[in-house]
């Protein structure tokens, strides 16, 4: 539903910032493997801000999590037990991002949130390096440096309560 300057009506976008990606790319998908992955950041106290799992056009899976930058040290203990267990064809690391979520109430009732935001970041040249969406949120992860004039895309796109 759009207001009457033509923006899309949401409830308003949420930051966090100070955070690192950490992406797993290529690797095999057994049963029981996100829970692996996971479960090794979960061991050693270390917080998600962001998970996304996808399937690749060869059948392999590419999981990228964020977590707080503080604990990037930590991170990297566990990507060396991730390598041995999964034998990813890539492991990439994102020193400086941040999350920008774009909330509802109720996105499956509008269409076109999640193209107009990214037309929005086209247009700015912006890179998003994951995405992640629910019924009432679309989570954008992008370098912390384009932070910035990614808020002010989504903006002139997007109505919401200041």
């Amino acid at each position: 539903m759009e207001n009457m300057i033509g923006k899309i009506r949401c409830g308003g976008v949420m930051e966090k910032d100070s955070l690192c990606l950490i992406e797993v790319m290529g690797y095999d998908w057994r049963p029981g493997q996100a829970c692996g992955i996971l479960g090794i950041f979960a061991d050693m106290g270390l917080a998600l801000s962001f998970v996304s799992v996808v399937e690749s056009a060869d059948g392999k899976r590419n999981m990228a999590l964020c977590l707080d930058r503080s604990f990037l040290e930590k991170a990297r203990e566990n990507l060396q037990e991730i390598e041995a267990q999964l034998n990813p064809s890539r492991i990439a690391v994102s020193e400086d991002v941040t999350i920008l979520t774009l909330y509802g109430p109720h996105f499956h009732e509008k269409r076109g949130v999640a193209s107009s935001a990214y037309a929005a970041f086209c247009g700015a040249a912006i890179n998003t390096l994951a995405v992640c969406s629910s019924v009432n949120s679309i989570s954008f992860v992008i370098a912390s440096s384009e932070t910035r004039s990614a808020r002010q895309c989504l903006k002139r796109t997007f109505d919401w309560p200041d």
